[in-house]
C-alpha cells in the first residue's frame, strides 16, 4: 500500500461490497478458532493440540466437494486420494487423542475439554481456509 496507495484498496471494496458480510464473518469464525487454541494447549499441549485443530482440512475438503463440487468430473483415483488423505488424517487425530487420554498428569476433564478445543478450533478454520480454483 505503501507503494500504490490506498486507492486500488477502496475502489476493490466498493466493486465487491457484498463479499463484506462474508470477510466479517469469516474473520469471527477465526477469532473464535484462534481463542480455542489458546484453551488447547493449555489443556493438552502444543504438540497435541496442534495436529487436531489442524483438522480443518478436513472441513475444507467437504466445503470444496459439497458447496463447491470440485471432484465432480475427476476420475477415481483423484476422489480415492483425497479420501485416502481425508482417513489418515481422521486416524492421525484418533490416535493423538487416544495417546493424550494415557497422558500422566492433569485431569481427565481437563484432557477432554482439550482435545475439544482444539478440534473446535479446527472447525471453525475450516470455512476460513476451504479455497476453490474457480474466481470469485
Amino acid at each position: 500500500m505503501v507503494l500504490k496507495g490506498t486507492t486500488y484498496v477502496f475502489l476493490d471494496l466498493r466493486e465487491r461490497a457484498h463479499l463484506m458480510v462474508w470477510a466479517i464473518l469469516a474473520g469471527a469464525l477465526w477469532a473464535v478458532a484462534n481463542t480455542l487454541t489458546v484453551f488447547a494447549i493449555r489443556d493438552v499441549g502444543l504438540s497435541i493440540a496442534f495436529p487436531l485443530w489442524n483438522t480443518n482440512s478436513l472441513v475444507g475438503i467437504f466445503w470444496g466437494w459439497f458447496l463447491f463440487r470440485e471432484l465432480r468430473g475427476h476420475a477415481w483415483k483423484t476422489t480415492a486420494k483425497v479420501l485416502g488423505g481425508a482417513g489418515a488424517v481422521v486416524f492421525g487425530a484418533t490416535l493423538l487423542g487416544l495417546a493424550s487420554a494415557h497422558q500422566a498428569g492433569g485431569p481427565p476433564h481437563r484432557l477432554v475439554a482439550g482435545i475439544l478445543s482444539a478440534l473446535g478450533a479446527g472447525l471453525m478454520w475450516g470455512p476460513c481456509v476451504s479455497r476453490t480454483a474457480k474466481p470469485i
